[in-house]
């Protein structure tokens, strides 16, 4: 295999790599013309990686690519595109076991980093993650990966400060409990979907509770205990839901009349 370490693209190229997983054939449940993130994502500057939409979660990218796989990388614009690959990157097959003790720095402040998945109704997942890193921005920047396909039926993303929709997701570090991070999400069917966390590291692998507000339900969910299901209609929503790393927030509520409210 090759290892590809913590950044080994220089300043030319982007550090995002893109994996074809093809879990197309499980769409035809929905119907024939479906389109989902059909490609892994793996940043080489966080360090982290999500799996492609698909009926059951496995498949998530690391720094170590097997023998044969293809995948995607973009040249920055301006740059001199020069991907180099040599006989120290080679390493034996069995280190990919070994792979958070290996590609994960040792510096507290870049091991904190957590996934969320979205089941949908008909059972396809969708992951993104969240790291913590003192040389990346709340802005988009070279930590960050984007979707690859804003197009799709079903998403789930991370909003960065500008705006930028995100598959991996690098916050400024180190990490600190006041951050606020927006979701977005596109539906494809009306019906019950459900926000899971996933794996966690560093600091959200202890004690550090992680925390999803809705500001529809005007509820803050304890992912760390419990996944959260929720009724949610065709299309794309925007500003409902936040993860935040202490309850008690003033949440919204639109919907607030006097006859809610006997004192």
């Amino acid at each position: 295999a090759l290892d590809f370490g913590e950044n080994p693209v220089g300043t030319s190229i982007d550090p995002t790599m893109y994996l074809w997983d093809n879990n197309s054939n499980v769409y035809l449940i929905q119907q024939p013309n479906y389109s989902g993130q059909n490609y892994a994502v793996y940043n080489a500057l966080s360090g982290v990686g999500v799996q492609a939409t698909s009926s059951h979660s496995n498949k998530e990218p690391n720094r170590y690519i097997k023998p044969g796989q293809a995948f995607l990388i973009r040249a920055k614009v301006g740059g001199t595109p020069n991907l180099v690959f040599n006989h120290n990157m080679r390493t034996d097959l069995n280190k990919v076991g070994n792979e958070f003790s290996q590609y994960f720095k040792n510096q507290e402040n870049q091991n904190d980093k957590f996934w969320l998945t979205l089941k949908t109704p008909t059972d396809i997942y969708n992951s993104i993650a969240i790291a913590y890193n003192a040389n990346a921005k709340d802005e988009f920047d070279l930590f960050d990966s984007q979707l690859i396909n804003n197009s799709a039926n079903d998403l789930f993303y991370s909003l960065s400060n500008d705006d930028e929709k995100l598959a991996i997701q690098g916050r400024k570090g180190h990490f600190s409990i006041e951050d606020e991070v927006n979701l977005g999400m596109r539906y494809f069917t009306a019906g019950q979907y459900e926000i899971a966390l996933g794996k966690t590291l560093g600091v959200f692998g202890s004690d550090q509770k992680i925390y999803l507000r809705d500001l529809v339900s005007d509820q803050e969910i304890d992912l760390t205990e419990q996944s959260y299901v929720f009724s949610a209609v065709t299309g794309d929503e925007v500003g409902r839901f936040q993860i935040v790393y202490k309850p008690g927030g003033v949440l919204n509520s639109d919907d607030f009349t006097n006859n809610d409210t006997t004192v």
